[in-house]
């Protein structure tokens, strides 16, 4: 009886102990089937109509916003559209952008799980500017819309680049 009572002592010891591991992990690092997708938009105010290929002069920026988003699997529990942090470069030399050096716990809130998403396209679009993109849009609400094709990966945070020649990734 003792040793029965004292195997169940350690095998809650252990579970406690590596319940308290995991928790802390997962506070300070990015797991296996968790990613984060960090946007740096390289567009000039002249490039984002070409890039959506609608006529010259469309895209105002006083009027409209960028936003890139998923498309999450089940839009029944879940929020369907994710707006994802983007950086505006507005086709300047300035260095203000997402750098590889970027700390997961400053960006840790913009994650999602490989169970949440329906595919890994990131859509572009264009919407008014005072929409809210953390909602399901309607169609009246998208003035262009585009699937960019980027790939990104889960167990890390992703940087992508995006300008006139498409999507490329930051950090190699």
């Amino acid at each position: 009886m003792k040793k029965i009572l004292l195997f169940l002592i350690v095998v809650v010891a252990l579970v406690f102990v590596s319940d308290k591991v995991y928790k802390w992990y997962s506070k300070n690092n990015i797991n296996a089937h968790e990613s984060i997708v960090l946007i740096n938009d390289h567009f000039s105010e002249n490039e984002v109509d070409a890039f959506f290929n609608l006529t010259k002069g469309t895209y105002d920026p006083n009027k409209y916003q960028v936003i890139y988003s998923l498309i999450k699997k089940d839009a029944y529990l879940l929020e369907t559209y994710i707006n994802l942090p983007t950086k505006y470069n507005n086709g300047s030399a300035n260095n203000n952008q997402f750098n590889c050096d970027v700390e997961y716990l400053a960006i840790r809130q913009y994650g999602f799980y490989q169970s949440e998403i329906g595919n890994t396209n990131i859509i572009a679009r264009i919407i008014l500017k005072g929409e809210n993109p953390i909602k399901q849009l309607h169609t009246d609400q998208i003035i262009a819309e585009k699937q960019l094709g980027a790939t990104y990966s889960f167990g890390k945070i992703n940087i992508l680049d995006i300008g006139k020649n498409g999507v490329a990734n930051h950090c190699k």
